[in-house]
């Protein structure tokens, strides 16, 4: 997927510093998949920041709210 004119990789390479050549290559696969979820031909900055914060951090967690009757 082409990447959008928004996109700087001078920037995303500074916060991308000491990732593994794998682990870049998921960031961009996963931005791709997110922009195809969207219905953009492109790849954007957002895009790109949205799966480097996953890939970091991990999947986003819906399941760790603590119920009513938990409480």
């Amino acid at each position: 997927m082409p990447l959008a004119a928004d996109v700087d990789a001078t920037n995303l390479a500074r916060s991308t510093s000491g990732m593994s050549g794998a682990e870049l290559e998921n960031i961009a696969n996963q931005a791709a998949v997110h922009a195809s979820r969207l219905k953009q031909k492109k790849v954007t900055a957002l895009d790109l920041e949205w799966a480097k914060d996953k890939v970091m951090m991990g999947a986003e967690s819906k399941s760790r709210m603590i119920r009513e009757k938990d409480k």
